[in-house]
């Protein structure tokens, strides 16, 4: 008996000098509560089964980063390992056509690799505009309701009739093509294996998705600093969702991520020689492609005024390149943006583009008050949907205690000093007008598209729109500080609050679908 007891107690000793473990036992708990009772009203018996899956899921998660973390295991590596699982489950309980506008996103896609780069007016004897699509390509299902995992089965075994017809997909037209080479890759591949429209938007997903994960794992990796800021945003339930969705926010996200975190890494690296050759056909590439996802991110690529003219070479080479970068990607997005505004229709009753454009030339002080109220009037619900708290089109909402936790977590992650660049005071003005300068276009490109003529509010704005820019926050707000600092949350903090947020999601998402 006495035997029996010191095993007990051995065993317990071991468990409670184990912080890694007591947090990931104390999140599953939480998740598992937190997942209960988004069930509440429903198949109990449904969530018992599912509950059983996703522990097993969530200790096998656990159990691999803290082995990770024993053996020293770099962070975005660690991250590659949640993103992946928690990535296949999105896409597997998250039926295609349930995130914001994507089954328009899957027409868009699909256009574009029928020829259609750029998308025809006037169909359906309208102004609209869209292309010749499968019939198959307008059945995707937004809402959430029971049994919808039984249509999406059934749709993935069934072949296309191959018929077709005009389908309008206005507000993705307004896309560049390039922000779609994922999707489009993927609607060829399906194409060319004669799959269904189902079976391609799955691709269309999985890819999107590889894409993403593979650009936030090498910011991750080569940010010196802010990883946690990153890893925290990455792995937001909001950002994995648009990430395994059809959707080009996938690409742009994770271009911003790797953009800041590569301007980071060859600014405050003390120790950097000039840049070789195929670091600067990096920064090349990533100008151009960050303005081609959203022009209201094209503003970032001025972060490269940061980088010391050493980097370059020096001063006349900076000038030089920088001269060209700016030059060539401001072309490039203006010559998309002359294409572009033919599709500028104003899809809302009421809205006048031309004329909301003359009032803020005319008015600039008054277009300010505008958006000023704007703020007052919807930042909680930007913040709900930012962080997390607002899935699918906004119809899954997930327990309200966890918007409160993730804005503290994410506050915290901002402010705490561990993490620091010591910034000029050059640099910081560059970070902050690139930041509020994306701000003012965000809010002026749905003041003039989606919103009525004369509203005092701006319509149209979405939290997820900022997750670009949140890591542009903790560098602003970064001062030197000789002083040691604690560490306020730590990376196992944030990967493990992560997974289980993640987890709670996941499980809020099957309880409206299954």
């Amino acid at each position: 008996m006495k035997e029996k007891t010191g095993r007990l107690k051995g065993f317990w000793k071991k468990i409670t000098q184990n912080p890694d473990l007591i947090f990931g036992i104390g999140m599953i708990v939480v998740a598992l509560f937190l997942s209960w009772r988004a069930w509440r009203g429903r198949d109990q018996g449904g969530f018992w089964i599912f509950a059983i899956l996703m522990l097993v899921i969530l200790a096998g998660v656990f159990w691999g980063v803290i082995a990770m973390r024993k053996k020293g295991v770099a962070l975005h590596k660690q991250f590659l390992l949640v993103g992946i699982v928690f990535g296949i489950l999105f896409i597997l309980i998250l039926p295609p056509g349930q995130s914001p506008d994507e089954k328009n996103h899957f027409r868009r896609a699909y256009g574009i690799s029928e020829g259609a780069i750029v998308a025809s007016q006037g169909l359906t004897g309208t102004e609209a505009v869209g292309s010749n699509l499968p019939v198959e390509a307008g059945a995707f299902d937004g809402n959430p309701r029971p049994g919808m995992y039984e249509r999406v089965g059934g749709a993935l075994s069934q072949e296309d009739s191959g018929e077709k017809t005009d389908q309008v997909y206005t507000n993705t037209a307004l896309y560049n093509f390039v922000c779609y080479l994922p999707q489009t890759l993927a609607a060829l591949v399906g194409k060319l294996l004669h799959a269904s429209s189902m079976v391609i938007a799955y691709l269309m997903e999985i890819f999107n998705f590889v894409v993403w994960i593979t650009l936030t794992y090498y910011a991750i990796k080569i940010i010196p600093k802010f990883k946690k800021v990153i890893l925290f945003v990455a792995l937001l339930p909001i950002t994995l969702q648009e990430a395994t969705s059809m959707a080009p926010d996938a690409l742009t996200i994770g271009m911003s991520f790797l953009l800041i975190a590569y301007v980071l890494h060859l600014a405050y690296n003390h120790k950097r020689k000039a840049m070789s050759r195929k670091e600067l056909i990096v920064l090349y590439a990533i100008a151009i492609l960050i303005g081609f996802c959203k022009i209201v991110y094209f503003p970032l690529v001025l972060l490269y005024l940061v980088i010391p003219e050493k980097v370059f070479g020096n001063k006349k080479k900076k000038w030089i390149h920088l001269g060209i970068i700016f030059g060539v990607t401001l072309v490039l997005n203006l010559i998309w943006l002359s294409i572009s505004s033919n599709f500028l229709i104003e899809i809302n009753p009421g809205v006048k583009s031309s004329e909301q454009m003359a009032g803020i030339l005319g008015n600039p002080a008054k277009y300010l008050v505008v958006m000023l109220d704007t703020i007052n009037a919807h930042c909680q619900v930007w913040l709900a949907n930012m962080l997390g708290s607002v899935l699918g089109s906004y119809s899954i909402y997930l327990p309200g205690v966890l918007l409160f936790s993730s804005f503290a977590v994410l506050v915290t992650l901002f402010i705490q000093r561990d993490e620091r660049v010591e910034l000029k005071k050059y640099d910081r003005m560059i970070f902050i007008t690139v930041f509020a300068t994306i701000i003012v276009l965000i809010f002026t490109s749905l003041y003039l598209q989606w919103t009525v003529l004369g509203s005092e509010i701006i319509d149209g704005i979405q939290g997820r729109y900022f997750l670009p820019i949140l890591l542009l926050i903790p560098v602003m707000l970064s001062r030197k500080n000789n002083k040691k600092v604690a560490t306020l949350i730590s990376e196992r903090g944030v990967m493990y609050y992560a997974i289980m947020i993640d987890a709670v999601a996941l499980m809020t998402i099957l309880a409206k679908n299954v």
